[in-house]
């Protein structure tokens, strides 16, 4: 297998290519997850206020969101409801938000 470098990794045509191979059902749980999650995030923050604890409150919130999303699927049969579309969804949650705002209240 061929190395790929940085600079080709983060060539918009290498990231076109790569889109290809990414179910679209499982971009359009990327897109829903990166507006969603931090809207959870922030509203848990306004509510509740700025805390480790309430950090991991909206992290549980953006999960039980995505796997009902992929429970309506099913009951509804409008989709699959499959649980790595619930991991999709919450990849900026896992990711980024999560870890960011550990290392900023601790």
């Amino acid at each position: 297998m061929k190395r790929i470098t940085f600079t080709q990794f983060m060539n918009p045509v290498f990231v076109g290519k790569l889109s290809r191979y990414i179910a679209k059902d499982k971009i359009n749980h990327i897109i829903l997850g990166l507006i969603s999650n931090p809207l959870i995030y922030f509203f848990v923050f306004l509510f509740l206020g700025i805390d480790t604890k309430n950090s991991w409150i909206a992290f549980v919130l953006c999960l039980a969101y995505h796997l009902s999303i992929e429970a309506y699927q099913m009951i509804t049969k409008t989709g699959k409801g499959e649980f790595l579309d619930a991991l999709a969804g919450m990849s900026s949650a896992i990711v980024i938000l999560q870890p960011l705002m550990l290392l900023i209240l601790n």
